[in-house]
C-alpha cells in the first residue's frame, strides 16, 4: 500500500534535487530510514549527487539537512505540477485577454461628450439634443456626426454653426451662437435656400473635400482655377420606369454644401529703396502678409528672392498657405427643362 502511495506521489509532483556536502551517503541512509524515497539517483562527485524525490519528501529532507548540506532544486514535474502550472498560465492568459478587451472597448465607445461655445444656450440642452441624434456617453464611435450636427442646428435658432469631432474616446461639439438680428437671417436663409454649386474663390491646390450635400467634382491633389466647380449642386437621379422611350435619368438640383481645404499661394513683389537690405525686405513682407493674406489662413511656407538690375533691387516671392476655400454659385433653373 505504501508503495502505491509513493508511486502516486511521484506521478503527482516530483522534484529533481542536487545534494552537496561531506558524507552524502550518511544523509541518504538517515533519509531512507525516515521513509523518504529516492529515484534516479546519480553520483556526481565525492561530495555531490542528484536524485528525484516527491514534493512532500523534499520538505522533510530540508529539515534533516539543517546547515550541513546544500539542496539545489534542478527541475520539477508530474501531473499535479503540470495542472497547477497550466492553471496559472490559463489565468494569466485570461487576464491578458480581459485587459485587451477592456482597452478595445474603451476605444470603441464614447467616454465623454464636451460642448464648447455655449453662452446663451444651456450645455445640458445641447447634450440632450445630441443624444436624440445618437451621440451620448457610451455610444459607439461610429455614430453619424453629420446627423448630430444637422439635428443641433435645426433644434436651436441661435446656433449658426456646429461641428462634431471625436478625439480618442472623447466627442467634442463646437458651436457658434448668433447675435441679435442674425437669428432672423438664419430663419430666412432656411426658407430661401436656392440650388447652387460650391466653386473655387481663388486659384488653389485642393487637399481635402468633405461633401455634405451635392456631388464632388474635383479630386484631392488637383489644381483648380478660380470659378471652377468643386462640389456640384446637380445630382443625377435614376428613374424607375418601364417605358423604354422615356428618359430614365433626371437631374436633382440642390443647395451644395461641404468643406474644401486647399493650399493657396499668394505672390508678391516690390522694390527696395536705396540703402535698404534684407532686414527691411522681411519687414515689408510681414506687412504685406497682414494686408493681403486672410487671417484664418495657415502659413505653410514663404520665399524671399532678390533681383538686382541697374541699381534697382526687386524683391519677389510666394507665401504658401492652407485655408478653407469655396463660395456659392447659384444654379440658373430653366423653366422649359428639368436639367
Amino acid at each position: 500500500m505504501l508503495g502505491i502511495f509513493s508511486q502516486w506521489s511521484f506521478l503527482g509532483h516530483w522534484i529533481r534535487i542536487r545534494i552537496d556536502g561531506f558524507q552524502v551517503e550518511k544523509l541518504l541512509s538517515k533519509a531512507i530510514s525516515c521513509g523518504i524515497c529516492f529515484k534516479h539517483m546519480e553520483h556526481i562527485s565525492e561530495t555531490s549527487m542528484e536524485a528525484d524525490i516527491t514534493a512532500g519528501d523534499f520538505e522533510l529532507l530540508q529539515k534533516l539537512t539543517r546547515n550541513k548540506y546544500r539542496l539545489t532544486l534542478i527541475n520539477e514535474g508530474g501531473i499535479r505540477f503540470r495542472a497547477v502550472s497550466f492553471k496559472r498560465k490559463k489565468l494569466l492568459i485570461c487576464g491578458i485577454m480581459v485587459f485587451i478587451i477592456s482597452c478595445a472597448a474603451q476605444n470603441l465607445f464614447i467616454r465623454e461628450v464636451d460642448v464648447i461655445g455655449c453662452t446663451a444656450i444651456d450645455e445640458n440642452q445641447v447634450i440632450a439634443c445630441a443624444r436624440e441624434a445618437g451621440l451620448y456617453k457610451g455610444a459607439l464611435k461610429g455614430f453619424d456626426a453629420e446627423k448630430v450636427q444637422n439635428h443641433i442646428y435645426e433644434s436651436f435658432d441661435k446656433v449658426v454653426w456646429v461641428k462634431v469631432e471625436t478625439r480618442g474616446g472623447y466627442a467634442q461639439v463646437r458651436l457658434a451662437e448668433a447675435q441679435g438680428k442674425s437669428i432672423s437671417l438664419k430663419e430666412s436663409h432656411k426658407k430661401m435656400k436656392k440650388p447652387c454649386h460650391i466653386v473655387a474663390d481663388c486659384d488653389c491646390y485642393v487637399e481635402t473635400v468633405r461633401t455634405y450635400r451635392g456631388v464632388r467634382i474635383v479630386e484631392p491633389g488637383a489644381f483648380v482655377r478660380k470659378g471652377r466647380i468643386i462640389i456640384s449642386g446637380k445630382i443625377p437621379v435614376e428613374m424607375s420606369t418601364y417605358d423604354e422611350d422615356a428618359d430614365k435619368t433626371r437631374i436633382l438640383k440642390v443647395h451644395a454644401d461641404g468643406e474644401v481645404i486647399a493650399r493657396v499661394p499668394y505672390y508678391y513683389s516690390f522694390y527696395l529703396n536705396h540703402g535698404e537690405g534684407k532686414k527691411e525686405a522681411e519687414a515689408r513682407v510681414r506687412t504685406w502678409i497682414k494686408e493681403n493674406v486672410p487671417k484664418d489662413a495657415q502659413i505653410l511656407n514663404k520665399s524671399l528672392n532678390f533681383q538686382e538690375k541697374e541699381n534697382i533691387i526687386k524683391v519677389y516671392g510666394v507665401v504658401e498657405t492652407r485655408r478653407q476655400v469655396g463660395e456659392e454659385k447659384e444654379i440658373i433653373i430653366e423653366n422649359n427643362s428639368n436639367r
